[in-house]
């Protein structure tokens, strides 16, 4: 969100404040409060609950929450509503990739009680109007696959602002060993609808697979903006991340898978619009037709026609670099 970044840039930049925390698992409640000066957000919060240490009950008040089960199962009850949740086996398929998804939509003023075993992730926004509670089941947002080759991930957009809720967006994002995803950059961070531009924080809460050794569990979180915001974060299990604005890109390290549920909100209810930074824009076009060549329907690549397709993408110089090395790298372009 612009007005937090502004306010928190410098001393983001200056280590007065960090952006990134280190849940320890054991505590309950809210870990990112917008009404502390130390946390770097205005209108989004967050909070983790381990169930054995229940049940939990809370009233929202004039904010929405979004509930995204990590592990376990329980019983989520709104209002005398009751809804049972299940992910026994983790955020993660034994066989690699994610597991099933789901979450829980609790509306402003109303009585939330949660019961079980396993790790539940909260978040909380304010919201202009009370709408009805609702359970998202992983079969009505299925995970779909987003980008390629080096910056391939799989996306599941649990709650959407103007259609579940008022004003929170939430999902997950799985990301291979050594893959990055939020590429190509994009920001959120500026209210500029016909720039193609949206106003919001947000926060991201990461799972590593629980078989990977400690020092392979790792991931990098990178912040930074044109203005002068430069910073990167090492992130492990339970890493939370609150993200005021600016570029946001997450690579997986190549020992080690990793998952984050994620939310967004806005301070004006807007709908999500996510602004491609210009100078990483091109890899969209590198991408398609990386997965051009994995086709084969050109048959097998040399130079002169991997030149011919950048050109033809519109491609400069740079582009076309970056596309033959790529497409080396991956075993479908000889090397010279």
């Amino acid at each position: 969100m612009r007005a937090t970044l502004e306010q928190y840039r410098d001393p983001i930049n200056r280590g007065e404040i960090n952006p990134h925390l280190r849940y320890d698992g054991r505590r309950s409640g809210t870990l990112l409060d917008p009404s502390d000066p130390r946390v770097p957000l205005h209108v989004l919060s967050f909070a983790v609950y381990q169930l054995t240490d229940g049940p939990w009950e809370w009233e929202t008040g004039p904010r929405e929450n979004v509930l995204v089960l990590q592990r376990g199962s329980c019983t989520v009850t709104v209002d005398g509503t009751a809804w049972q949740v299940e992910r026994r086996d983790g955020p993660f398929a034994p066989e690699g990739g994610p597991s099933p998804s789901n979450a829980v939509y609790v509306p402003r003023d109303a009585r939330c009680t949660v019961a079980g075993d396993g790790e539940l992730a909260v978040f909380a926004a304010p919201a202009s109007e009370r709408r009805p509670a609702a359970c998202i089941a992983s079969t009505d947002h299925p995970w779909v696959n987003r980008g390629t080759a080096f910056w391939r991930r799989d996306v599941t957009t649990l709650v959407v602002a103007g259609q579940t809720s008022c004003n929170l967006t939430v999902g997950e994002t799985y990301s291979p060993p050594g893959l990055w995803s939020g590429m190509p950059l994009h920001r959120h961070d500026l209210d500029d609808p016909r720039g193609g531009q949206s106003d919001h924080e947000e926060v991201y809460y990461f799972q590593f697979r629980e078989t990977a050794p400690p020092l392979a569990a790792f991931g990098v979180q990178l912040l930074f903006d044109d203005q002068g915001l430069n910073q990167s974060y090492r992130v492990g299990p339970r890493s939370v991340i609150a993200l005021p604005g600016a570029c946001h890109p997450v690579v997986a390290g190549p020992g080690c898978d990793l998952l984050y549920v994620w939310g967004l909100a806005s301070p004006a209810e807007s709908p999500l619009r996510m602004w491609d930074v210009p100078d990483t824009a091109f890899l969209a076009r590198v991408g398609a037709l990386i997965d051009q060549a994995r086709s084969g329907s050109d048959g097998p690549l040399t130079r002169e026609r991997v030149a011919e397709m950048a050109n033809s993408a519109g491609l400069d110089a740079h582009g076309q670099v970056i596309l033959a090395m790529m497409l080396e790298e991956l075993g479908l372009l000889p090397g010279q």
